[in-house]
């Protein structure tokens, strides 16, 4: 993966382990994970989403969830 340049050394090894265990805990399409890797490669974490969504009981929902989510909440919209 190739990071974009403003993410440290640092930030890239714990997106890199945090990335991996995200993938093994979490089915997902292909397109889904094209996507993930453009959300980690800017230097976001896997266990957050750009949208700010939570769950019922307060946490954060991770990056597929809540892209699910959006992609649920326009259809909504349209129909």
């Amino acid at each position: 993966m190739r990071f974009h340049k403003h993410v440290t050394e640092n930030q890239q090894l714990y997106l890199k382990e945090a990335l991996t265990k995200y993938k093994k805990e979490k089915p997902m399409t292909l397109s889904e994970k094209a996507e993930l890797h453009k959300w980690v490669a800017a230097g976001k974490d896997p266990y957050t989403n750009g949208y700010y969504f939570s769950f019922e009981n307060g946490y954060p929902m991770d990056y597929i969830e809540a892209e699910r989510m959006n992609i649920e909440l326009c259809e909504q919209q349209t129909d």
